[in-house]
């Protein structure tokens, strides 16, 4: 039996337990933006709480809704309410750091790895990429281009929604929500600059997509989410920001340079990933495919001195958000599913016994499913109950395989759209935290890429932040990254009879 922590809160009447929490200056993990459909603020509570419904109790996995000895029962922190003025108990493991209050379904909150210490005459500068899960910085000497020091971080902004149409409803719904969202982001990076030991007057470049930087720089990003999806601000130039003070350090104001975006929903991250892929000599004889897979997919393909671009709106279920026992990548999550000798295999991250299931794990659970004739063609769970046990308390639903199948979906279509005229044996190269730590057997087993480019699938980690190093670096480099997105043919997918084709045709398993 794991030991445990417990926090006391106080609530009114009608008062949600995590509102409550944010509230005391806790933080909650919600991928869903509190909806109470994704299961991701789980945790045992007691007290005067209003009784849960029917989608609440869809959330949990296994025996979970059974109270313990104590009394204490498994809720959604955000669908839960004090029935009545008083005080909850809620119940938090000991390896989630309480103080932040990340739960066991949190990613690691930060890490940090040190290679040189900067030495006399290097010229420090600093490299930011914030994605919508996670925000990860460099420390480089701009004069070699080395990398001195890294960190990452989760996205505090996940309280808003796991993915970039929730943060921008959010914002569409409160400007106050907004304003958190920028207050937020901009406590993280100054909290990165910080640990980082970033000199002051330091160069700093920030990649993102067009929704993460029009936060950052405090821009309007509700006419992203409207049709024609057109941005406020596409960037492309250097912004004066006042970041909070961090920890044990000082208010600070920084000039950033913020690459130029494509759209709406092409963003200097993806940008930044083909320029690096580029550099990389990926470009050779035919050009390449380039697939960031993650909440946010961006698929590009370059070739001939010519880039084409779309965006897949893949949602949040490729990394577990959303999923019945879904968790984001850290301690305990089924990260990856194997067979071996005709019985499943799984890999749990930091080893120990799983609690949940992170997206790579999903993909390769489906894989295997598939392989072993439990999951069909039609994307239908051949069991009883439609659901199928990776461990006690791990399950896939089908309704998880349908979220899945959403996503890949989207994802597959957009990659068939921007490669075409692109040869066969030309690279693809998959990116992002999440892309680039996929299988590529499982990938090509479910239809999320196409088995014939599987061979050829070269992965670039941290492809977005590799290449805010080479523009930190180099202007020649920003420069080239400013053609790129200024010269690139961007394929609206929304709306598009091509793309709704090429989705429907790649749903199934």
């Amino acid at each position: 039996m794991k030991k445990t922590e417990t926090i006391t809160v106080c609530g009114k009447r009608g008062q949600t337990l995590d509102d409550a929490l944010i509230s005391a200056g806790k933080r909650v993990y919600m991928p869903c933006g509190g909806l109470g459909i994704c299961g991701g603020c789980r945790a045992r509570v007691k007290g005067p709480l209003t009784m849960p419904g029917p989608r609440e109790i869809a959330c949990f996995c296994g025996e979970d809704a059974e109270p313990d000895g104590e009394g204490f029962r498994m809720r959604l922190l955000c669908r839960t309410a004090f029935a009545v003025d008083g005080e909850a108990e809620i119940k938090l493991p000991n390896e989630a750091d309480v103080n932040a209050f990340e739960l066991r379904f949190a990613a690691e909150t930060a890490s940090r790895i040190l290679i040189p210490t900067p030495g006399d005459g290097q010229t420090l500068g600093v490299a930011v990429d914030i994605g919508t899960t996670t925000v990860e910085a460099s420390l480089i000497d701009t004069s070699t281009g080395e990398r001195v020091a890294f960190a990452r971080r989760e996205n505090p902004q996940a309280r808003f929604g796991a993915d970039v149409v929730s943060r921008i409803s959010a914002a569409a719904e409160s400007e106050s929500a907004a304003r958190s969202m920028t207050n937020l982001i901009r406590a993280c990076v100054s909290g990165m600059i910080y640990e980082l030991m970033v000199p002051k007057d330091a160069p700093v470049v920030i990649v993102g997509n067009t929704v993460m930087l029009s936060l950052f720089a405090g821009v309007d990003v509700t006419p992203i989410g409207t049709a024609p999806y057109a941005p406020n601000d596409l960037f492309g130039r250097e912004i004066e920001v006042v970041l909070p003070r961090a920890v044990t350090g000082s208010e600070r104001t920084i000039r950033a340079f913020l690459p130029r975006c494509v759209s709406g929903w092409f963003g200097s991250d993806a940008i930044a990933s083909v320029l690096c892929a580029k550099r990389s000599g990926l470009a050779k004889d035919g050009g390449f495919l380039l697939a960031d897979i993650g909440t946010n997919g961006e698929c590009a393909a370059y070739s001939e001195g010519r880039l084409r671009a779309a965006a897949a709106p893949a949602g949040p279920a490729l990394e577990g958000g959303g999923i019945s026992c879904g968790v984001v990548y850290g301690k305990g999550a089924v990260e990856a599913v194997g067979i071996k000798a005709g019985e499943l295999s799984l890999t749990v991250a930091g080893g120990g016994k799983p609690y949940g299931i992170c997206g790579t794990g999903l993909i390769d659970a489906a894989a295997c499913m598939s392989m072993m004739g439990v999951l069909g063609a039609d994307g239908r769970i051949k069991t009883e109950d439609g659901t199928f046990a990776l461990a006690e308390n791990v399950r896939i639903t089908q309704e998880d395989i349908r979220a899945l199948s959403l996503a890949k979906g989207a994802v597959r279509a957009a990659i068939e759209l921007t490669s075409e005229g692109v040869r066969d044996d030309a690279p693809l190269v998959l990116t992002g935290a999440f892309g680039s730590a996929l299988s590529v057997g499982s990938c090509a087993r479910i239809g999320l890429i196409p088995k014939n480019r599987a061979k050829h699938a070269v992965f670039v980690p941290e492809g977005a932040l590799r290449g805010a190093e080479l523009m930190l670096a180099s202007e020649e480099a920003r420069a080239e990254a400013e053609r790129l997105a200024e010269d690139a043919e961007y394929i609206e997918l929304s709306g598009s009879e091509a793309f709704e084709e090429a989705f429907l045709s790649s749903m199934g398993f």
